[in-house]
């Protein structure tokens, strides 16, 4: 597993912290298709993530704490709840 940060300036989103995780989707069919989706703590950053993502700015390695695993948990949850749907 691999882990991140970035900060992003953005006034159409509540200011703080927002927890992310990225999954890989292989959709296998006539075409398959392999995706990156990002799952977010809230479904408007989750929407905008990919774009909100190119504007990302870096922090610094020292400033970036990783969240309690409840964070993890329920990030996981959402992405089996928007899974379940596809």
């Amino acid at each position: 597993m691999l882990y991140t940060a970035f900060s992003v300036i953005d006034p159409s989103f509540p200011s703080g912290m927002h927890h992310f995780g990225i999954w890989l989707w292989q959709k296998v069919g006539i075409r398959d298709e392999v995706v990156f989706q990002p799952i977010c703590n809230t479904q408007a950053i989750t929407d905008h993530f990919l774009e909100v993502l190119e504007h990302g700015l870096p922090i610094q390695s020292g400033e970036i704490q990783l969240p309690d695993q409840a964070v993890f948990d329920q990030l996981d949850v959402n992405h089996q709840s928007l899974w379940s749907k596809v």
